[in-house]
């Protein structure tokens, strides 16, 4: 079996509720390929937003909050 690694990728939205869906959808997919996310190197930039706005995003990977 060969490793495959994946080093980058950028989830865009303009909504949290929109980044949260892409979020699940890479959770599914990694899930589904057996391939994990290196929390330790995941970044979240969020523009524009308003302090009230912000919102804890899940992976729902081992429970992890990004």
């Amino acid at each position: 079996m060969t490793a495959a690694f994946y080093d980058d990728l950028i989830l865009l939205a303009f909504t949290p509720e929109g980044l949260q869906r892409q979020i699940y959808a890479l959770a599914s997919f990694c899930d589904l390929r057996q391939l994990t996310v290196n929390l330790g190197k995941t970044k979240v930039l969020i523009f524009n937003a308003s302090k009230s706005s912000l919102t804890d995003l899940h992976l729902n990977y081992q429970g992890a909050e990004l």
